[in-house]
């Protein structure tokens, strides 16, 4: 299965960072990319089973210090991603 310039970029960010709670923002901003070029991107590596979103939490600071919890989804590479080369041959 191949993948695209900005797929196998995303799936490489996501192996270099394991374990990191990243939301499709903070990958965004690691590669230096919009938001939703990579919620595209990762919507295609899920479908492919190479990564998942799991669902966490995250603690928000308004401007007044307060502070909020609200629900998120984590970027995550799937043990298949991990795994993936690139040499896989193309469908």
């Amino acid at each position: 299965m191949a993948l695209t310039e900005k797929g196998q970029a995303l799936l490489d960010f996501l192996k270099d960072n394991q374990g990191a709670d990243m939301t499709v923002h903070d990958v965004a901003a690691g590669l230096g990319v919009a938001w939703q070029s990579v919620n595209g991107s990762m919507n295609s590596l899920v479908k492919k089973g190479l990564a998942y979103r799991e669902e966490g939490t995250d603690e928000v600071t308004d401007a007044e210090g307060n502070t909020t919890t609200k629900a998120v989804k984590f970027l995550r590479a799937s043990a298949e991603g991990i795994a993936y080369t690139g040499d896989e041959a193309a469908e």
